[in-house]
């Protein structure tokens, strides 16, 4: 098992706090509002296919977002579990 450098340990912790926070909670609710109506939006708003698209696009940032804990959690166990190689092999 490989440990985090210093900059990661922080990078990590100041994320990881900001997660916990009761506006973090606000944003999610916020980004989930908003990507419940994005399908009715793009059906009933979309004057083409182009709209559509950028429908699709903004569901899967406002995604991303709203699982961004979870992401960076992944990230922080795929450091840690990662083989001690030299990331320059890559």
């Amino acid at each position: 098992m490989k440990a985090l450098t210093p900059e990661q340990k922080q990078f990590f912790s100041q994320l990881e706090d900001t997660f916990r926070t009761p506006g973090w909670q606000l944003l999610i609710n916020g980004w989930k509002e908003e990507q419940n109506q994005l399908p009715m939006q793009a059906f009933f708003g979309a004057k083409g296919y182009e709209d559509v698209e950028k429908a699709r696009v903004r569901f899967g940032l406002l995604n991303e977002l709203i699982n961004l804990p979870g992401i960076t959690e992944q990230q922080k166990d795929n450091l840690l579990n990662s083989e001690e190689d030299d990331p320059s092999d890559g």
